[in-house]
């Protein structure tokens, strides 16, 4: 929605380590909802957590395409003092989940700093502020972007849930599968997915 690119990680919940990321810039959700699909066909049918805080819409587009492996939150709403509401898809990224999901993943770095091996993620943490404490504000450095540092901490954090298998399966070699890149709703060429130094177990 901004000058952040979409960002797609696949975190490895058995070893906790980056497995692999995908990163692109004016895509439309149904085409990045695609490529999304496929990348989690490829490691063991992942848990796909899509960031919802603009738009739940790509949650819509991977159910379109038989895909049920998504990430639920508790949706609770307030009317006349009683809890309403149901399911939803996504992951909202607050206030409250912010500091949660960055703690979680400074916690991983600090027990094993080689857990990504990704110098654009490092290019991003060496940029990646505390404006307030007193607050738990922290947001990129004017003109730097966090685009990979929420995608990463998302990803991290939510392989902890009980929602995500614990199971081991091993990746397939030929990455280069059909996944197709899609803009504004025009069939683009292939794009390869960029793995990250683990071939398996993601």
């Amino acid at each position: 929605m901004g000058a952040d690119k979409n960002q797609i990680v696949v975190w490895n919940n058995i070893t906790d380590t980056l497995a692999a990321r995908f990163g692109t810039k004016n895509i439309s959700e149904e085409g990045l909802a695609l490529i999304a699909v496929e990348i989690a066909k490829l490691y063991n049918d992942a848990l796909i957590a899509p960031e919802t805080n603009y738009s739940h819409e790509i949650c819509n587009y991977i159910l379109k395409q038989g895909y049920k492996n998504l990430y639920i939150r508790e949706s609770l709403a307030r009317h006349d003092k009683k809890v309403v509401g149901g399911i939803e898809y996504g992951w909202k990224t607050t206030t409250l989940t912010k500091p949660a999901m960055i703690s979680h993943l400074r916690a991983i770095l600090n027990e094993n700093p080689n857990a990504i091996k990704d110098k654009e993620f490092w290019y991003e943490a060496e940029y990646y502020l505390m404006e307030d404490p007193s607050r738990n504000i922290m947001n990129a450095a004017n003109g730097h972007f966090d685009d990979i540092i929420i995608a990463t901490a998302i990803a991290s954090y939510i392989s902890k849930s009980f929602q995500a298998k614990q199971t081991r399966q091993v990746f397939k070699d030929n990455v280069a599968s059909s996944a197709q890149k899609w803009e504004h709703g025009i069939k683009k060429k292939s794009t390869k997915l960029r793995k990250g130094i683990f071939r398996n177990n993601a």
